[in-house]
């Protein structure tokens, strides 16, 4: 009986071991396109399974139990790119999205934003020109910090576009450095492979 316990046991952390990393991985931040949300070094958490249940190591979808929302932070393949990336879900299905100057317009309604002091960690200007401005975007899901150039320069306006069905709309935080859906339009669901979070903030 406790040689068969053992066994048991061994089993279950085999299984463990071998389906965790299916279901959340942590992975280290390489660059600065979702800067300041994001920072290169940083650790973020991916919840592989926040929208599906997928066949372990595998693309196989098995259930999707819920759709990503607007402010989600997602994980995807992008249609140019052999690696996966992440950017900020910012049209859904359905939705108009455009932009002026880098402040976006989502179902006509125009964002909110209000000026950060950019040195409070300088961090959040890596990569970025002496002149960017960190500001807190509001008004398309929980607030969270943008960084732009002071003055408007390619991908700062777009005009608006309705969002196809099972396609997002996806931008990094850092609006003058990221390749996103401005350059290769909307992603298709079946490419997102999980929700990112923020695993800390420790990196100096």
């Amino acid at each position: 009986m406790r040689k068969k316990r053992w066994l048991w046991l061994l089993v279950a952390v085999i299984g463990i071991g071998a389906i965790t990393p299916a279901v959340v991985r942590v992975y280290n931040v390489a660059g600065n396109s979702d800067s300041p949300t994001f920072l290169e070094g940083e650790r973020i958490v991916v919840i592989h399974a926040a929208y599906d249940v997928r066949l372990p190591f595998t693309d196989i979808v098995i259930v999707a139990h819920s759709q990503p929302q607007r402010g989600d932070v997602v994980m995807f393949r992008p249609p140019d790119g052999d690696y996966p990336v992440f950017k900020r879900v910012v049209g859904c299905p359905g939705d108009s999205v455009g932009m002026r100057d880098y402040r976006l317009v989502v179902n006509g309604t125009s964002l909110r934003y209000r000026k950060i002091d950019a040195y409070q960690d300088p961090r959040w200007m890596m990569g970025a020109a002496a002149d960017s401005i960190v500001e807190e975007e509001t008004g398309n899901g929980p607030p969270h910090l943008i960084l732009r150039p002071a003055e408007p320069g390619p991908g700062a306006s777009f005009d608006s576009c309705r969002v196809a069905p099972d396609n997002y709309f996806v931008m990094g935080d850092n609006r003058g450095g990221s390749r996103d859906s401005r350059h290769y339009g909307a992603i298709p669901r079946g490419s997102i492979l999980g929700r990112v979070l923020r695993a800390d903030r420790s990196a100096k």
